[in-house]
């Protein structure tokens, strides 16, 4: 009598109580009206310069590298450390719907794409494919998001 390659292992209830359930956030957003009144949305991770590399996060204003962990990082974006450099950081009036933010003379910050871009290369990135449909997709969120 053969046996099947792969068997489900039976639990019991007890066994069950044990087992993690993965736990699949959808990331929050971000509403941002620009000047002539249209609308973007990001996710809230984007506006708050949170960036993830391999198993860190990295905020791109406090300058500071966390270990990937979600009650960490939300607790970061709410600290009032971080929101102040938020704000000290406004986006560029000459980039418009682009959301750029300077961070020192020589890097900037794409909240579309969520990348820190060096200055040279700043005009090339916002003219950039993979930018102009990042900023349609910010776009399409904004015509069809409802915050819950």
């Amino acid at each position: 009598m053969s046996v099947p390659a792969l068997r489900q292992p039976k639990f019991t209830n007890t066994q069950l109580k044990d087992v993690k359930k993965p736990i699949i956030l959808q990331p929050d957003f971000v509403i941002l009206t620009l000047r002539n009144k249209d609308k973007l949305v990001v996710s809230s991770d984007a506006y708050h310069g949170i960036l993830t590399v391999e198993m860190e996060v990295k905020c791109v204003f406090c300058k500071v590298t966390m270990d990937l962990d979600f009650v960490h990082k939300e607790n970061h974006k709410k600290s009032s450390k971080h929101l102040a450099l938020v704000r000290e950081h406004p986006f560029i009036e000459t980039f418009s719907q682009n959301l750029i933010k300077q961070l020192n003379c020589d890097n900037f910050y794409c909240t579309i794409c969520n990348v820190m871009v060096t200055a040279p290369f700043l005009k090339r990135h916002i003219m950039s494919e993979v930018h102009m449909q990042e900023l349609q997709k910010a776009e399409a969120r904004a015509l069809n998001y409802t915050p819950s």
